[in-house]
């Protein structure tokens, strides 16, 4: 009985650290607060960053992308530019690189 109690306890503590070690390193829950992101992720929703894949390539125009915004809030938004790129905001108007955009 003090065997299988032992086993139950090591199991459950090798599941809790991989848990905790996927979080960090591999991918996190987050859940989307606000429309900015409508249609696409709508209030509430929630995703799952892969923390792993920009480590080994390049975040691109159009990708969805997680970052701490405030030391307290994380902010789920989409690429519309890139190093080199020009982007304004005229008039209620988005502009990339001088193009009307979205």
């Amino acid at each position: 009985m003090r065997k299988e109690i032992m086993e139950w306890f090591v199991s459950i503590v090798v599941a809790v650290a991989l848990v905790l070690l996927i979080m960090n390193f591999v991918a996190k829950p987050y859940t989307v607060k606000g429309d900015s992101m409508d249609p696409t992720l709508k209030d509430g929703e929630r995703v799952v960053v892969n923390l792993f894949g920009y480590k080994f390539g390049d975040i691109k125009k159009g990708n969805v992308v997680v970052f701490h915004a405030t030391k307290d809030s994380d902010y789920v938004k989409r690429v519309i530019g890139t190093a080199g790129d020009n982007v304004e905001y005229k008039k209620d108007k988005l502009y990339v690189n001088g193009k009307k955009s979205g």
